[in-house]
């Protein structure tokens, strides 16, 4: 599979999409900033850079993130299909879901 086939609106997208629950759950659960870069283990402010898209978090950081929250990042894939042209590998790639789970 060939990723220059994604336009990079779509990953942005995508993962705005996990980090605006992530940001919602850390609301909710009535945490600062502050206190999820504490509860994470990661330099002050970078929480700050993933929620306003300054900087993408890794694969690993979302977990953690999510660990961090009591949640837990499930990653839901489609049915693995061979897919033909571009159009159905992009429709491919969004049937996949990140889910955060409390």
């Amino acid at each position: 599979m060939n990723a220059k086939i994604y336009s990079r609106r779509l990953r942005t997208d995508y993962l705005a999409k996990v980090v605006n629950q992530l940001i919602d759950l850390r609301i909710i659960k009535g945490l600062t900033l502050e206190d999820l870069n504490h509860k994470i283990g990661v330099s002050d402010y970078l929480v700050h850079k993933w929620e306003t898209g300054h900087k993408t978090p890794s694969t690993f950081n979302l977990c953690c993130w999510a660990n961090a929250l009591e949640a837990e990042l499930i990653i839901v894939a489609n049915d693995n299909r061979p897919t033909k042209p571009p159009s159905e590998t992009v429709k491919a790639v969004n049937d996949n879901k990140l889910q955060i789970v409390e």
